[in-house]
């Protein structure tokens, strides 16, 4: 998992692991 590359995502990332699993993060 990019945390480092998520870091911008951190906020939006955690709302779309709940939405959609995380897909843009992977």
């Amino acid at each position: 998992m990019p945390d480092t590359a998520a870091k911008p995502l951190n906020i939006h990332g955690t709302a779309l692991l709940i939405g959609e699993r995380g897909v843009l993060i992977t």
